[in-house]
């Protein structure tokens, strides 16, 4: 408060001295503004800093695991070469990105697909209101895949963290009792942007809780952690 206030005894020190306060003030206010500046950058570079961090050590861990496999399935096999272990390495990072990169996306299906592109992150946005508080800033969105008669495109939605994503989709569930006039959000549900490897694990998983759905319907049979579980339904 000392810097953005001039102490009485200052000005009239400069009052009785004669000094020009036209040019002191503007001065005083100069240096102040550098200092807030220099400070906020700081700031921002210890943010940046740690978001490198982050996805920096998110990476790793990734490679680490990619490697990791390899490095048992090569222990059983003849010694590789150099170009090998090279392509091998290129092969980890390059998962390790990728999986980085689709963290922060996440799938809705069951949007109809007469929307333009114009309305597409209206419609993501209305969606999003019924699970999330606050809502979280869309970076993008997107419909994938080829448009077919009586089907409806997924759309990708890429949002600014991966945290965000995971909390959107704890939410999900929050669609199948929301009420609107003009969306039937208890047809969409959300998901993860899966890998082609993580949608046919996925759909095994499918396929195995509709078995245990037919095979044990005294029960409640869904999927969680990548595994089937089940539970006895309420009375």
């Amino acid at each position: 408060q000392q810097e953005h206030v001039l102490p009485i005894k200052a000005v009239v020190s400069t009052q009785s001295t004669g000094t020009d306060q036209s040019s002191f003030l503007p001065s005083k206010i100069c240096e102040t503004s550098r200092k807030m500046l220099k400070l906020q950058e700081e700031q921002l570079d210890a943010v940046r800093e740690s978001v490198k961090q982050d996805v920096t050590s998110s990476v790793r861990d990734s490679v680490k695991s990619e490697l990791k496999s390899w490095a048992s399935v090569a222990a059983n096999s003849s010694k590789p070469t150099d170009a090998v272990v090279k392509k091998t390495v290129q092969k980890a990072v390059n998962s390790a990105m990728e999986s980085d990169s689709r963290s922060k996306n996440l799938i809705m299906y069951g949007v109809k697909d007469h929307l333009s592109t114009e309305d597409l992150p209206t419609m993501v946005n209305e969606i999003l209101q019924e699970v999330a508080y606050p809502v979280p800033e869309i970076m993008g969105a997107c419909r994938v895949g080829v448009q077919k008669e009586g089907n409806y495109r997924p759309i990708k939605v890429t949002l600014f963290h991966a945290e965000n994503v995971k909390y959107v989709l704890s939410k999900a569930s929050k669609l199948r009792t929301a009420e609107s006039s003009t969306v039937d959000f208890a047809k969409i549900y959300l998901a993860p942007d899966r890998s082609k490897e993580e949608r046919s694990a996925h759909q095994q998983l499918v396929m195995e809780m509709k078995r245990l759905n037919t095979e044990k319907p005294s029960q409640l049979h869904i999927i969680r952690n990548n595994r089937v579980i089940s539970f006895d339904k309420k009375a």
